[in-house]
């Protein structure tokens, strides 16, 4: 051991320490496609129609298995990751909106928070 050069600490006159590779980096979204009219096109498009059909699946076998939450903008992150597609963040909210309104029984465990801007069924800019 006594061998060994002894760390060096970077200082002010060391170069910069480059950042640790975080993966791989998406394009981030535009304003546009986090806006209401962006959701609707994506629930028309093929990629939401298998994503409405399957969060609903999901959100209803929680219910019945006992779980006491479910959080769609989880079940986003996951979908993107699987399905290897692009769904907005900002479309959560919406989705559970739509979750309780097809099923009101998932009223109890579907996370809803009371939101500052309209959605777009809630006679915003976005309506449909």
């Amino acid at each position: 051991m006594a061998n060994e050069p002894a760390a060096v600490q970077p200082d002010l006159f060391s170069p910069p320490i480059p950042d640790p590779p975080t993966g791989p980096v998406a394009e981030t979204y535009t304003d546009e496609e986090g806006m209401p009219p962006a959701f609707v096109r994506f629930l028309e498009s093929d990629n939401g129609v298998e994503f409405w059909a399957q969060i609903q699946v999901s959100a209803l076998h929680a219910l019945r298995s006992g779980e006491k939450r479910f959080s769609c903008l989880g079940f986003l992150h996951l979908h993107r990751e699987v399905q290897k597609v692009r769904v907005n963040n900002t479309y959560a909210p919406w989705f559970a909106d739509m979750l309780v309104a097809a099923h009101p029984e998932l009223l109890e465990i579907v996370e809803r928070r009371k939101r500052t801007k309209p959605g777009p069924f809630d006679g915003g800019n976005g309506d449909a």
